[in-house]
């Protein structure tokens, strides 16, 4: 977990134990995680994201949000603080 001023971020487990997304960041070119990163640490310390080009919540989506980085998509959601 890594926590932040405003709330703290973490991948999810799935039922055997592993990171699916932590697992496919780490698969990508390093610019590309880099960015993805950046994006992660200024939601950690400010708590949201301005640029819907950048970080968006999906519409009937349930609470469902994308963070991007052309060309790829990551999902995300709250729980608590986290």
């Amino acid at each position: 977990m890594e926590i932040g001023r405003a709330c703290n971020t973490d991948y999810a487990l799935d039922r055997s134990g592993k990171q699916p997304a932590k697992d496919f960041l780490d698969g990508l070119d390093p610019a590309y995680s880099e960015r993805f990163e950046a994006l992660f640490e200024q939601l950690r310390e400010q708590g949201y994201i301005w640029n819907i080009q950048k970080f968006k919540k999906l519409k009937g989506g349930d609470g469902i949000w994308e963070f991007i980085v052309r060309p790829y998509r990551m999902f995300c959601f709250r729980l608590g603080q986290t």
